[in-house]
């Protein structure tokens, strides 16, 4: 019930770890923004009406999104997705960016380790569900380059090793821009009107779901327990922080 984002992480933040959480009603946020960090982890949360996006993947390298769940969010349109990916031009070896580096740490803490360049080098989203039931806000997952000016533009396949399955998607109604992926900076983006089209076309969600009637009830848990079988097993280390086995097949959250 908070006027800004439910958790906001910047500036070389290393391993910050969203589990089991409810995150709700931020008339003036996003749910998470996990921004110029690295090696973050989201999972078995739930995340619902928020004005911006349900997570924004923010010049952040190696986020893991589990079995969690964004619905209604983006409800002010001060975001672009439900899941968004955003990669700037911002770097830490650029004066007009450094004075956002660590000074306790090493040199080599930057320039020997790359999951801290501020940059998409890699980013997870499995077993997690999207319902846009009421409308509300825009795209479901949005994924773009919006750098400041003439640099390298960067592209969703293969430069951002994007990984995706086995997640449950639903609109009442198709918005305007349902899958978008970047080609880089003033450049047309790909726009997927369809989430077949958008799974031919990237290569991903082999074992996702569209589904025509909204998929949670009032608890926002799935209605149709069927749904788990196209899960992705859950990996040890996020089976052990949300305290699932290793293994288990389950769409949204465990609670």
């Amino acid at each position: 019930n908070s006027k800004c984002h439910g958790f906001w992480t910047d500036q070389t933040v290393n391993h910050p770890y969203v589990i089991n959480s409810w995150l709700y009603n931020l008339t003036g946020g996003r749910g998470v923004d996990f921004e110029l960090s690295s090696n973050c982890i989201l999972a078995n949360c739930k995340i619902y009406n928020t004005a911006a996006d349900g997570v924004f993947i923010n010049d952040s390298d190696q986020v893991r999104i589990w079995n969690c769940v964004f619905s209604n969010t983006n409800t002010a349109g001060a975001g672009s997705g439900y899941v968004e990916i955003g990669q700037s031009d911002r770097r830490y070896t650029n004066s007009r960016d450094s004075y956002g580096i660590d000074p306790r740490q090493p040199s080599t803490y930057y320039s020997g380790d790359t999951s801290h360049q501020w940059t998409m080098n890699g980013f997870e989203v499995y077993n997690s569900v999207m319902a846009r039931p009421n409308n509300v806000g825009r795209g479901m997952f949005d994924c773009e380059s919006a750098q400041d000016g003439a640099r390298p533009t960067a592209k969703f396949q293969p430069d951002f090793h994007p990984h995706m399955d086995s997640n449950v998607y639903y609109w009442a109604s198709a918005p305007q821009y349902p899958f978008v992926t970047t080609l880089g900076y003033q450049v047309n983006p790909k726009v997927y009107f369809t989430f077949s089209s958008f799974q031919s076309g990237t290569g991903l969600e082999t074992n996702g779901i569209f589904v025509s009637t909204n998929p949670l009830d009032a608890n926002y848990n799935l209605t149709d327990s069927s749904l788990h079988s196209k899960g992705t097993g859950l990996p040890s280390d996020v089976a052990a922080l949300i305290g699932q086995a290793t293994g288990t097949k389950h769409i949204g959250t465990f609670w």
